[in-house]
């Protein structure tokens, strides 16, 4: 086990849990067990049904669903779609849902929140990258599977990627070997 990351959010707030297989889940957060910091926690099975293989990669707080706001799915191949965020809201919030079709092999990289004038930066494992404006991705439904976001050479991955605002002026990079650099 181990932990995917750490959201800020209040108790009328929702929760959007992706998984690698390319489902989610939608969860109030009034609905999460309440505990103290040393405490485990308890299962997410508890609240949503999800099967023993897939797991979460990642998380989304949405305050509003009524929002000019994309949630922005990326899977390893190199997929990408851009959803409303108005039509992430279910009613039954007991079991996971499709975010994206994925193709056999495939896995859901990332999901984030974005605006139309921001930009998405992608990353191969090769060291390669991409950097296009969100508004250049086709609006999509939620099952939907998406479209290319990137040229992967055989063998490569998407590695990881990242929404950058407007007011980005830099980005570092960092390999899983430790090399950096920062580029303007």
């Amino acid at each position: 086990d181990q932990l995917i990351g750490s959201l800020e959010c209040d108790t009328l707030d929702t929760l959007l849990l992706y998984t690698k297989l390319g489902n989610y889940g939608v969860l109030p957060v009034y609905q999460a067990d309440e505990a103290k910091w040393k405490d485990i926690g308890s299962h997410m099975n508890k609240v949503i049904k999800c099967s023993a293989e897939d797991k979460i990669i990642n998380a989304v707080c949405i305050k509003n669903f009524e929002t000019y706001a994309w949630i922005i799915t990326i899977s390893k191949s190199g997929s990408i779609k851009k959803t409303p965020v108005n039509q992430w809201n279910v009613t039954r919030n007991n079991r996971i849902m499709t975010a994206m079709k994925l193709k056999k092999d495939d896995e859901l990289l990332k999901a984030f929140v974005a605006y139309e004038e921001d930009h998405v930066l992608l990353v191969t494992k090769g060291g390669y990258s991409s950097r296009y404006p969100v508004s250049s991705i086709p609006s999509t439904s939620v099952k939907a599977q998406g479209v290319k976001a990137i040229n992967l050479s055989k063998g490569d991955d998407l590695a990881s990627a990242c929404i950058l605002s407007k007011d980005t002026t830099e980005v570092v990079l960092i390999s899983s070997k430790g090399s950096m650099k920062r580029l303007k």
